[in-house]
């Protein structure tokens, strides 16, 4: 079973109390009423970070709602793969033809403007559809030198996006794996561990 986070603050929406709720029971989320307008509040918990990595990844781990939607797709037992299954390299985004070679590291990707420099570092001819700084790919160096690479929003603010069919809140991160279809806005990227 994943471990999941053990406190959360949260906002009530009708409200606005502020207050702490504390996991104690792992649970993937929990309900409860406000202590003070009695408005029931939903709260979901994020899967802790992979302990295998060298470092602790730059967002968070997918809703226990999303991982369960993994799995389910995946027909996987975990949200991760075996090691022996993590890509060899860190891999290149794809769109249509354009190939670009992901770095260890934060790998900031997005649209081309038509009349200014680019502002992210893997930048693509596409649509509108598609953000200047749309999304992140993080590549970090596992203890056994394999690589761990995540998909996160850049920003808070941008269309539609979607990895493998699950679709992706700003603040969530999701695993990537050979072959991994990303949606953003009305554009498809592909994640190949190929270099």
């Amino acid at each position: 079973m994943p471990k999941y986070q053990l406190k959360k603050s949260v906002s009530c929406p009708g409200c606005k109390a502020s207050m702490s709720v504390t996991n104690t029971k792992n649970q993937p989320s929990m309900t409860f009423n406000c202590p003070k307008c009695g408005k029931p509040l939903l709260v979901k918990f994020r899967i802790e970070a992979d302990p295998d990595c060298d470092t602790n990844p730059p967002g968070v781990q997918p809703t226990p709602e999303e991982a369960h939607t993994i799995m389910q797709q995946k027909q996987q037992s975990t949200i991760l793969p075996p090691k022996d299954k993590w890509p060899p390299t860190p891999g290149t985004l794809m769109y249509g033809q354009q190939a670009s070679r992901l770095h260890i590291g934060r790998n900031t990707c997005g649209r081309c403007p038509k009349a200014s420099p680019p502002l992210a570092q893997h930048y693509f001819s596409t649509g509108n559809s598609v953000s200047k700084l749309h999304f992140d790919i993080n590549v970090r160096e596992r203890k056994d030198k394999t690589f761990c690479v995540t998909l996160t929003l850049h920003k808070d603010k941008v269309s539609f996006t979607a990895v493998d069919n699950l679709p992706l809140q700003y603040g969530d991160e999701v695993l990537l794996r050979d072959g991994s279809v990303i949606q953003a806005g009305h554009e498809i990227f592909r994640y190949t561990s190929q270099q």
